[in-house]
Formats: C-alpha cells, structure tokens, sequence
C-alpha cells in the first residue's frame, strides 16, 4: 500500500450526503411513482406514460431537459402537505418565483412541510 492507496480507501470510506437536492422532482427526493400520485391527486397533466418514462428522463443532455423534468415536479407541488411527500429532503433554498411553487414562497408553509 502507498500514502495515495491509503487515503483514496480512507476518503472512499466516510460517509457521505448530498449537499444540494431538488424537492421538486430530481432523483433522490420526489419519487417517480409518487410524482404521479400527487399528479393525480392534484389533476394535474403528466408528459410521461408511466415512472420508467420519469427516470429516463433525468438522463439530462442540457439545461433544458433538466427544467423540463424540474417544472413537472414543481408543477405537482401545489399544497402544504406535498413537500412532505418528497423523501429525505430539505431544500435549505427555493425559487418563490415559480409559479407553481408559490405557495411555497411563505416560509412558515414551507417549513411546516418539510
């Protein structure tokens, strides 16, 4: 073993955590299948056939295609009790200016939701 050896084991072996997540739809946070349940319970129109469709779509190839998905998720988020539905997250950040979110925009909402 060398020093170099040695420290990759030794940083490959801390525990880790993401230091930046979406609520509104990335990975990780508002599930695909739960994307749809709260689409449902909203009425609100999905582009996707089914959670397979989702993931697929998180496979981002610019920009764009990453605020396509993001403005889907955010587009479900439309009352208090939905930003509990997004797993292991808290958005320390959010844009009030999102039409979609903007029950979000009143912190206390917000936090109570989360």
């Amino acid at each position: 073993m060398t020093r170099d050896t040695d420290l990759a084991a030794f940083v490959s072996g801390l525990p880790k955590a993401e230091l930046h997540l979406h609520i509104e739809g990335m990975r990780g946070t508002l599930e695909p299948e739960m994307l749809f349940e709260l689409a449902g319970r909203n009425r609100v129109d999905l582009p996707f056939e089914d959670a397979a469709a989702v993931r697929a779509a998180y496979s981002f190839t610019d920009l764009q295609s990453f605020l396509d998905i993001y403005y889907q998720g955010a587009a479900v988020l439309q009352a208090e009790q939905d930003a509990g539905c997004a797993r292991n997250s808290l958005e320390a950040s959010f844009a009030p200016e999102s039409e979609r979110t903007a029950w979000l925009a009143e912190l206390d909402a917000y936090l109570a939701a989360v």
